[in-house]
């Protein structure tokens, strides 16, 4: 090194490189300052929500950071991304879900349906429709068209500690763990009227042992995930790397078993 620059750490996880001469500072490695709790890509565009409350979105192929959020007052849990437009909505601790611009880096619109952490957020494919679920037990439903405007809000008793929901690839269904550990609830996207609930076969077996679903989400290429196809079957991970395949809508009975423990 020739001594006129100087490899710079920050405490907000980034290293910087210094030119001494013409103080011009480059910053060239990005991180979060703590755990990663969630994220999600679009085309070319992933963005991530960490502890250390910034919300942060990455450039894939040259894997550098091109946007940052920060929000010390109100801890950011979770995030989606739009599939056409440049926005991002992210959940908070409080309750509101906040809809963000990446084009001006504002915020767009501030939506408070809930009175636990917002946990998981869901675009429908044709981005018309936002769900939204939290610890308080209950998901809703918004027109983004309309500006986001709630349509319908249900108590649908969601496990606080596992707060999770899906949309099928139609954009039919959506399922949510609930309301036992073990358990999955399908509805009706648009109404949230219940079809069916997905029960982990030998159910009292399951209660005796604890078992517990963990996570589930409807997609085409996720083995040992939940898995949706032309309306057809829905499967079920459980906490032991079980799938369980399901007919939806039609009879529940249980279809096929396979996973670590066969």
């Amino acid at each position: 090194m020739d001594g006129l620059n100087l490899l710079v750490g920050t405490e907000m996880g980034t290293v910087g490189v210094l030119d001494v001469v013409t103080q011009k500072y480059e910053t060239v490695v990005r991180s979060h300052d703590g755990g990663i709790l969630s994220c999600c890509r679009v085309n070319d565009n992933v963005a991530t929500v960490g502890l250390d409350c910034t919300v942060r979105v990455w450039e894939i192929h040259s894997r550098r950071q091109e946007k940052e959020f920060v929000s010390l007052h109100d801890e950011p849990r979770t995030i989606e991304y739009h599939p056409f437009q440049d926005v991002i909505a992210c959940g908070f601790v409080s309750g509101f879900v906040r809809i963000f611009s990446l084009e001006s880096i504002s915020t767009l619109f501030e939506l408070e349906q809930h009175t636990g952490v917002v946990k998981c957020l869901k675009y429908t494919k044709d981005g018309n429709l936002l769900y939204s679920a939290a610890t308080d037990g209950h998901i809703s439903i918004y027109d983004v068209t309309q500006d986001y405007l709630p349509i319908k809000t249900i108590a649908c008793d969601v496990p606080s500690s596992c707060v999770k929901m899906c949309l099928s690839d139609c954009g039919s269904y959506l399922a949510a763990v609930g309301p036992e550990l073990h358990a999955v609830t399908v509805y009706e996207a648009r109404s949230l009227v219940v079809v069916k609930k997905l029960v982990r076969a030998g159910e009292e077996k399951v209660r005796k042992k604890s078992e517990r679903v963990r996570e589930r989400c409807y997609a085409q290429s996720a083995p040992l995930c939940s898995h949706y196809t032309n309306g057809a079957h829905a499967d079920v991970a459980g906490g032991r790397g079980y799938v369980l395949l399901r007919r939806i809508p039609g009879d529940v009975q249980h279809v096929r078993v396979c996973g670590q423990s066969g």
